[in-house]
């Protein structure tokens, strides 16, 4: 049975009962937009998580569960773009609000340092994600997969998909947020420097083949004038 909110570490929390009931009471203090902020779902405890959603920003946070903290993420069209933890409630109602209410990625770091904005991050918020994630991950994928992903920049109608690894396999996605869309063949590397394509039901493209050639079956198996990859996810799509 989940505990409820520990009055010890947040005794501010569990005067109200709920993260999301304490968040909305300084909200309404301070003079915070966060009338929308819902209790959401955390392991162990209940009432320690909260959500707050605007057109198509959310906000979330979570309590820890050994110390006082206060981890919040901000996302926008399916992507995570911001990360960080506080132990000042006032201060986190204060992020939702301000995240919710429109502000940039860099002015949410400069008023909340502690909060953690990458480069990929920023790409999403320009509008150049695929090109960015492309370049990050020519830089870092594992030498298991690094040949597949080399080969798959140089075809044109890949490259501008969203690449993305998983479990080794090299996938691409018609849009850069998650869930990611399902309807393009993946590569996935099996001995020998040698990779299989796979179709998104499953079936067999190619086997055995060398990276250069794995590419060169996806892009040939998709339509003619597949759309490059969009903001947002695959629901967005449907």
């Amino acid at each position: 049975m989940p505990a409820p909110v520990p009055e010890q570490i947040y005794p501010d929390v569990a005067a109200f009962g709920s993260l999301a009931a304490a968040l909305r009471a300084v909200a309404e203090r301070d003079g915070l937009d966060l009338d929308g902020v819902t209790t959401a779902h955390a392991p162990g405890w209940i009432n320690v998580g909260a959500r707050v959603a605007e057109a198509d920003r959310i906000a979330s946070v979570v309590m820890a569960s050994e110390v006082r903290a206060f981890s919040s993420e901000l996302w926008s069209k399916g992507v995570c773009l911001s990360r960080g933890a506080t132990e000042d409630l006032e201060m986190t109602a204060a992020l939702l609000a301000f995240w919710c209410g429109g502000a940039s990625l860099a002015e949410v770091r400069e008023r909340y340092p502690f909060m953690i904005v990458g480069e990929l991050a920023l790409a999403h918020e320009r509008g150049t994600a695929v090109e960015v994630k492309w370049r990050l991950l020519l830089q870092s994928a594992p030498d298991l997969v690094r040949p597949a992903v080399e080969a798959a920049a140089g075809q044109p109608a890949l490259r501008g998909l969203f690449p993305f690894l998983s479990h080794n396999t090299l996938r691409f996605s018609r849009c850069t947020g998650y869930p990611y869309s399902a309807d393009v063949p993946h590569v996935e590397p099996t001995y020998g420097n040698r990779f299989r394509v796979v179709a998104p039901g499953g079936s067999l493209v190619v086997e055995g083949a060398n990276a250069r050639d794995a590419a060169a079956a996806v892009a040939s198996g998709l339509p003619p004038g597949f759309p490059p990859a969009v903001a947002g996810t695959a629901r967005d799509l449907a």
